[in-house]
């Protein structure tokens, strides 16, 4: 039998995964779309890559460590091309910086 708290930890992980999914439909759309016209200058140009990602801890001999962590991380990056020979590229990372607390389980925390 599941418990309340996994219960709500599974729908909350497929909540996640149907917008994550929906996010990804969108950006092959806008993608394709943005392949069809011809480049013109200036142009933007970016990309935002999420990735889900899940830290459990399930067997350790510190009982203290058994935790789960379910956490995105997000790339955003854009491209400011000015000619075919000069651009200026950005790049950012962003992730939880701190580590879960004993017997902590987070989902999507810290963010």
């Amino acid at each position: 039998m599941i418990s309340d708290s996994a219960a709500n930890f599974v729908e909350d992980v497929n909540q996640l995964f149907r917008l994550t999914s929906s996010i990804c439909v969108a950006a092959l759309v806008l993608t394709a779309s943005a392949y069809a016209q011809q480049q013109t200058y200036p142009s933007i140009a970016g990309v935002i890559p999420i990735e889900i990602e899940n830290d459990w801890t399930y067997k350790s001999d510190d009982r203290s460590n058994h935790n789960n962590d379910l956490y995105t991380t997000i790339e955003p990056e854009v491209t400011v091309q000015f000619s075919p020979h000069w651009s200026i590229f950005a790049h950012a990372v962003l992730e939880p910086v701190t580590s879960s607390e004993k017997f902590e389980n987070r989902v999507l925390e810290d963010h």
